[in-house]
């Protein structure tokens, strides 16, 4: 008996210790992993110190490369709001309602549910700061979309940073980076005692090209140019404002329990408008391994990116060679979040093995598309005014196919071009092995030409069902009084339809003419009631049209002076012509607005104001 009691006594003592180690702390075992998701805007490749830039200082950044696991084949899509809508998702980006960068064709469909709310749902905090584009009204901010906090920056201003938090404008004299920074120094100081889900997005070293004067001259006495040294001191900066992320996960005793990923959304661009195009000599400092291509194109440098993932010191340091890709990240977050099992159809394959020291092997195909369909010459001719943003209206996916499409596969160690700018011609394709050939020098398409084939069969097969998905091209569902909210706006970038005389710009449509023109919305509305209507533009001549829903009809009066504060939009000096009160009901799921004939009306128009009474 006494042996027994001896024996039960140290197995207690043993257990005691046990649970205080940390090994089986509360806040380390016990809680959920947390993850930190950063991610950065046009950042290419060879940007990084890690990756062979010998001029651009990423101390920070390459640090954390060094103690992480590195994917030396991971692929985004080649612009940024259908890479976030593949990271968001887990499914390539034509299926989600995402479309393009601008013109309506950024808002992710009200229906997706991303990984914020399934991280949410599984008792996660959830919180991101920065760069969003992924919707840009009520329903689709991306406090409507599962963050329990949400920092949504104006695109593109690095200085000062200005946007909205949670809803509510607000402008900081500061860069745009450090807003970032301390947003998350703030989250994690809150919340690190309970599982989270932190995204960091930063919005550099996207155009404008923009830097603190001690980091840009820092390149300039190196005999730089104004321009290169503003790009080079921008990413230096960045790598700073990087460097205090990991500098407060260190002081809040987050280190060991944080899955961190750095990933860029694209590979990196040629020039910015602000300061104009880099030289010859100055491209290859930015892309010193001389990848083919840039941001935008689907050579390798339009959309290979640096993927680095930390787990403390639970994954072991090394190189992983195999095909991973944006899509990819939303199962395996939600893997090592303990979801074992994802109820929607998704693209995405988790590799979450490969983190583990374990073989992985991607099972299927990733498809990169262009983000706008381009028009055949017959198009064209007949929608000339239209240009590259033609309505998002039942008729456009009669009009594409995949010849309308700048398009790749990438399968295995092989990638198929199709429609390529900087080296295809309409229709002509180009086959490389990319574990061989990186800089895509040597086109197999004649020597392995059943190879080819077979691929672009997959290849059209694919889009052919892409065409049959019920949220590719669609116009958003402007929803009003979204959660009681007593005022939203809708964009006429994102109208369903416009006549031929409307021209989408990307932020608002133009008329060209002075002939009577009409747009029409797709709306739900949350509550009946009545309404005070407004339209918003920056056209010195105001406005003077017709409102209609349903059959009713309403003149709306010329100018007003009142400045539209809570829109984060890149148009400046926005005005709101003057109120006219309309009834809406749940009824309405269109509201079309209409130009009077013979006058200046409507020449440039953002959007309409509604504020229910």
């Amino acid at each position: 008996m006494k042996k027994y009691i001896i024996a039960v006594v140290l197995l207690f003592t043993l257990f005691v210790i046990i649970w205080s180690t940390d090994i089986f702390n509360k806040s380390t075992a016990l809680q959920k992993p947390n993850i930190l998701l950063i991610q950065v805007d046009d950042l290419g490749y060879g940007d990084l110190g890690f990756n062979g830039n010998t001029v651009i200082q990423t101390p920070n950044i390459d640090k954390f490369a060094s103690e992480s696991v590195v994917f030396d084949q991971f692929y985004t899509q080649s612009v940024c709001a259908p890479s976030r809508a593949s990271l968001l998702t887990g499914k390539h980006f034509l299926k989600t309602g995402i479309s393009g960068v601008h013109g309506g064709r950024d808002f992710l469909n009200i229906n997706e549910e991303i990984i914020a709310q399934k991280l949410k749902a599984q008792g996660y905090v959830t919180g991101m700061w920065g760069k969003w584009h992924s919707g840009k009204t009520d329903g689709y901010f991306p406090w409507d979309k599962g963050f329990d906090e949400a920092y949504m920056a104006k695109l593109y201003q690095h200085f000062p940073s200005e946007g909205l938090l949670n809803g509510t404008p607000l402008k900081q004299e500061a860069w745009n980076g450090n807003v970032v920074a301390e947003y998350v120094d703030d989250f994690l100081h809150k919340n690190k005692n309970k599982p989270f889900f932190a995204y960091a997005s930063f919005m550099a070293p996207h155009s404008p090209w923009a830097s603190p004067i001690e980091n840009k001259e820092k390149y300039k006495v190196l005999g730089h140019s104004e321009k290169s040294a503003t790009l080079f001191g921008m990413i230096d900066y960045l790598d700073q404002c990087i460097g205090k992320v990991f500098n407060s996960l260190e002081e809040n005793g987050l280190s060991e329990n944080t899955v961190v990923i750095f990933i860029s959304d694209n590979g990196p661009w040629t020039s910015s408008h602000n300061l104009g195009k880099l030289s010859e000599d100055e491209w290859k400092i930015r892309n010193p391994i001389a990848y083919r291509g840039n941001k935008g194109t689907n050579w390798e440098n339009g959309i290979k990116s640096p993927l680095f993932i930390r787990y403390g010191t639970k994954f072991n340091k090394n190189k992983i060679s195999e095909l991973v890709t944006i899509e990819d990240i939303y199962p395996t977050i939600l893997k090592i979040c303990g979801v074992d099992k994802i109820k929607d159809s998704i693209d995405g394959v988790d590799f979450s093995e490969a983190l583990k020291g374990n073989a992985y092997k991607r099972n299927k195909p990733f498809y990169i598309s262009q983000w706008n369909p381009e028009y055949s010459k017959e198009i064209r001719n007949d929608f000339d005014q239209w240009g590259h943003h033609l309505p998002l209206s039942n008729d456009l996916k009669l009009m594409i196919d995949i010849d309308s499409q700048r398009i790749a596969i990438r399968s295995d160690d092989y990638k198929l071009l199709y429609n390529q700018y900087g080296g295809l011609s309409i229709n002509q394709r180009a086959l490389y092995n990319i574990s061989k050939d990186p800089l895509e020098n040597n086109n197999l398409t004649l020597t392995e030409e059943e190879l080819s084939d077979s691929l672009f069969n997959e290849l059209e097969s694919w889009y052919k069902n892409i065409l049959n998905e019920p949220r590719s091209y669609r116009a958003p569902v402007f929803q009003i009084a979204y959660e009681n909210r007593s005022s939203t706006y809708l964009l006429t970038c994102g109208a369903e339809s416009y006549t031929p005389n409307f021209v989408n710009d990307g932020h608002s449509l133009t008329k060209t003419d002075s002939l009577v023109g009409e747009m029409v919305f797709k709306v739900k509305v949350h509550l009946d009631g009545l309404y005070k209507l407004s339209v918003i533009c920056d056209d010195k001549y105001g406005i003077e049209s017709v409102f209609s829903i349903g059959n009713k009809k309403t003149s709306i009066d010329t100018n007003s002076e009142r400045l539209v504060n809570n829109l984060v939009l890149e148009g400046e000096k926005l005005v709101l012509s003057k109120p006219i009160k309309v009834q809406l009901s749940a009824e309405h799921s269109e509201i079309s607005l209409k130009s009077l004939a013979n006058n200046k009306s409507l020449e440039r128009v953002v959007g309409v104001y509604l504020e229910r009474i």
